[in-house]
């Protein structure tokens, strides 16, 4: 249906054409479509999403398919740890309060350190900050 969001993995695309003028037939099509994960390197924001406008306290959402190790993974705005605490398992929910970021836009990512000494850091995910005037 429009607007379906597609699991990772394997997926069959099924379209319908049904013209209106009744000179020509109705078509169908089948399209096998393969949807990476948005961790593929382990790491990933889900929520929000690139372009949102958030405001107040929200709950940034992460996935994190890596084994973290006790260093874990933390939230990043504009290159920078927020906050002191670190998730080491899921659920990877990240509280960030906008009202200590200026308006406008900003960079969300997570950092993420497995059990083999690697660290990853998710796509960039950018946001606008709208709390009112300042």
């Amino acid at each position: 249906a429009a607007g379906a969001v597609l699991s990772a993995g394997s997926n069959t695309l099924n379209v319908t054409f049904t013209p209106t003028n009744t000179d020509y037939s109705s078509q169908t099509a089948s399209v096998s479509l393969t949807v990476n994960s948005p961790a593929a390197n382990g790491v990933a924001i889900v929520s929000p999403v690139a372009g949102a406008s958030v405001s107040g306290t929200i709950t940034v959402v992460g996935q994190i398919t890596v084994t973290l190790d006790s260093a874990g993974s933390y939230l990043m705005v504009d290159g920078v740890e927020i906050g002191t605490a670190r998730v080491t398992n899921g659920p990877y929910l990240y509280p960030l309060d906008t009202t200590t970021l200026s308006n406008g836009q900003h960079v969300l990512q997570l950092w993420a350190h497995d059990i083999g000494n690697n660290s990853d850091l998710s796509v960039p995910v950018t946001i606008t900050v709208a709390n009112g005037s300042t």
